[in-house]
């Protein structure tokens, strides 16, 4: 049992995922804002769709709002977790293989999220901004998990090249 703490420690608790956790959170702050001026945005969407068909649903100006805050986040967040946090290089098709990837895999916390701030403002009555914060701290964690392991993960050179040089510039600190 004490082996497995020990290897999860190593696996989680170290510099890649606390720059993740960093971005993540300035993630959440871009995704917080731009829902905030989202809902201003949208906020005659209630009248425009009142007799269209799923009005129950189109007609709620915070999902639509949910919807711009996920674009501008999942943008902002794909260039830092490339650049910043996993070390991605790749360019041109890749660029674009990995941008298409990343934003698919990410329309899972969106469907998530707009379920939940659906259910949390309709059913529970809570805040479209208090319900935004707590869907967005479970989004926070499916997207970690996402992005290591299925959009930069075990496949990527690059990012294995970091670790490696990692581990020999460890390596060279030990030895000094």
């Amino acid at each position: 049992m004490k082996e497995l703490f020990k290897n999860l420690k190593k696996e989680y608790l170290n510099k890649q995922t606390l720059i993740y956790i960093i971005f993540g959170q300035l993630t959440t702050a871009v995704s917080l804002a731009t829902f905030y001026c989202g809902k201003f945005l949208f906020a005659g969407f209630e009248n425009t769709f009142k007799n269209f068909p799923g009005a129950f649903i189109l007609a709620k100006p915070y999902l639509w709002a949910n919807v711009f805050s996920w674009f501008c986040a999942v943008t902002f967040s794909f260039l830092t977790s490339k650049y910043l946090v996993f070390h991605s290089a790749s360019k041109n098709k890749a660029f674009f293989k990995e941008g298409i990837n990343f934003y698919s895999g990410r329309l899972i916390s969106l469907f998530f999220q707009q379920f939940g701030l659906y259910l949390l403002v309709e059913k529970l009555y809570i805040s479209p901004f208090i319900s935004k914060m707590l869907t967005g701290c479970v989004v926070v964690v499916l997207n970690f998990f996402f992005a290591k392991y299925i959009f930069y993960g075990a496949n990527n050179s690059t990012e294995k090249e970091y670790k490696n040089n990692k581990n020999t510039e460890t390596n060279q600190e030990m030895e000094e």
